[in-house]
């Protein structure tokens, strides 16, 4: 049980440092640049998806599900450390009945 309560504690820890650059001036404007490169890449996917060769087809896809994941991490930072929090209470909890 120790051990999974200090996981826990680092997964909170994770979560908190995530949701910290989320709402700081830097992770806002983080943000905006990726939400930025995803629409500029999808624009040009859409433009120039008859004539691309597959290979670049792919990297340009690449480059959106990265920075989607990049994005999407940030985004969810607050309710992954809300519910990791939650989760570690309980752990406490249930250390402190056996």
């Amino acid at each position: 049980m120790n051990e999974e309560i200090i996981d826990k504690e680092n997964e909170v820890k994770h979560y908190k440092s995530l949701e910290a650059v989320a709402k700081s001036d830097g992770g806002k404007l983080l943000i905006k640049e990726l939400k930025t490169k995803i629409a500029d890449n999808i624009n040009f996917l859409i433009n120039d998806f008859e004539t691309l060769p597959e290979i670049q087809l792919r990297t340009i896809c690449a480059k959106i599900e990265a920075a989607l994941g990049q994005l999407r991490m940030l985004n969810r930072a607050e309710k992954n450390a809300k519910v990791s929090v939650a989760e570690l209470e309980q752990l406490l909890e249930e250390a402190k009945e056996e």
